[in-house]
């Protein structure tokens, strides 16, 4: 599961999963962490990847941005960012 929220100061994206089947959660994961908000974030997982991308406007505009775990999300990747506009993506 995904989120975004505002606990400390801007939007920031939440992971947190479950090993069996939605009876019990694991603690929140922060995802990002910069100064700007990042918002309006999506999960897929298949085997042991778990893909996330966001909006994140830590660049004056929003973009798209994605992180992936190849470890069902106990350790992530770097944030990549997927496009470049002049404009919100």
């Amino acid at each position: 599961m995904v989120w975004n929220d505002e606990r400390n100061g801007a939007d920031q994206i939440y992971f947190k999963k479950s090993a069996n089947s939605g009876t019990r959660w694991g603690e929140d994961v922060r995802i990002t962490n910069t100064s700007e908000f990042s918002i309006q974030p999506t999960v897929v997982a298949s085997g042991n990847d778990v893909h996330i991308v966001w909006m994140d406007n830590r660049d004056g505009n929003y973009e798209i941005y994605y992180k992936k775990s190849s470890e069902n999300g106990a350790n992530w990747g770097a944030d990549v960012r997927l496009t470049n506009q002049d404009d919100d993506s």
